[in-house]
């Protein structure tokens, strides 16, 4: 089978390590690793595209939601090639809250089109499948798959020594997080809850990414309590989150929450136990006290009680990890590939 991948966000290059970079570069791997014939497509330009398209013959199209791009849409209807739309964010949205800029209703009147016309529409949380159903998506042609992992690199193996290579005690509570800050992240709340923590435990913090973590760090712990690593290869990010106890994810309650953590999977494969608000799907991804803690979104208090357990109770956090590993070992971007290709009811001989 031809599968096309086609990504035309000129913000995501698959090359990079960023979370959307690593999610269009895992989709195009796993499909391969099913057998299927794959050409890449980060090509923004329209009449590119198109002709890439008429050159490769596609039997199928899977393209990366971006706002207001039609030439895909165009040319799966024209040529009677089906097309999956894979949708990561309310893009419309985002524009208009984080961009300050005014809904473009030409661009919403083109992806109305898109998303009404797609075989098959796949959103990341049950919140983005919302947003797809108002651009047009049937529900029958709707399949939500949060983000996926690679279990063959992200798995328990990678703990081992990564506490010892940044210099940090064994027998420190890690706090981690990974990725590029953002405001939503609300990371002064984890850095809050780390300082209480501080004071009954001997807590580390350790941050692997882009942003400005020591300039929060700095003014509520001493300097020998957190580590800064900038930015990885996504290759290298396991033996580093390898070294951290606990994921505590400081979402707020004041913004809408559509997010799937590429971290919260990404930790949870290492045996990192997730400490997660109530917010959008995060509390059907982690069972409470099984592969994960739960606590209500915003409520502080319940993080800090969420932490102290964890830290007081070794064989426990022991426990959760290794469920929490074992459960997102079946978040693999292959298996995410292979429900994509079933509901489409692909033969598996017309994979190959």
């Amino acid at each position: 089978m031809r599968l096309a991948s086609v990504n035309q966000d000129r913000g995501i290059d698959p090359k990079r390590s960023k979370g959307a970079s690593v999610h269009v570069a895992e989709m195009r791997r796993a499909f391969r690793t099913l057998g299927v014939q794959v050409l890449d497509l980060d090509e923004p330009d329209d009449r590119a595209l198109w002709s890439a398209l008429e050159d490769f013959e596609p039997d199928l199209i899977y393209e990366r939601y971006a706002l207001g791009k039609a030439a895909a849409t165009e040319f799966a209807g024209s040529h009677g090639v089906r097309r999956v739309l894979e949708v990561n964010a309310p893009l419309a949205r985002e524009e208009q809250d984080w961009r300050g800029r005014a809904i473009d209703q030409e661009q919403v009147a083109t992806d109305r089109k898109s998303f009404s016309t797609a075989t098959l529409v796949t959103s990341v949380s049950n919140a983005v499948a919302g947003y797809c159903k108002d651009l047009g998506t049937l529900p029958e042609r709707l399949l939500v798959l949060p983000n996926g992992v690679d279990a063959d690199r992200f798995r328990p193996a990678a703990r081992e020594g990564a506490k010892r290579r940044l210099e940090i005690p064994e027998d420190s509570i890690v706090l981690g997080f990974h990725g590029r800050l953002r405001p939503w992240h609300d990371f002064p709340t984890l850095v809050s809850a780390a300082r209480r923590l501080l004071e009954q435990h001997p807590v580390h913090v350790v941050t692997v990414g882009k942003g400005e973590f020591e300039r929060h760090l700095a003014t509520q712990l001493p300097r020998e309590r957190y580590t800064c690593v900038d930015w990885v290869e996504h290759k290298h990010v396991p033996n580093l989150i390898g070294a951290f106890d606990l994921l505590p994810l400081t979402y707020s309650p004041d913004r809408e929450f559509y997010f799937s953590p590429l971290k919260l999977a990404e930790a949870m494969a290492v045996g990192v136990v997730p400490v997660v608000p109530d917010l959008g799907d995060l509390g059907e991804l982690v069972d409470h006290g099984i592969s994960g803690l739960v606590y209500p979104g915003g409520d502080v208090e319940g993080l800090n009680a969420a932490l102290r357990l964890m830290a007081k109770a070794p064989r426990l956090r022991s426990r959760i990890g290794a469920r929490a590993a074992q459960v997102a070992s079946t978040w693999s971007w292959v298996s995410i590939a292979e429900r994509i290709l079933d509901r489409l009811q692909l033969p598996r001989s017309r994979r190959a």
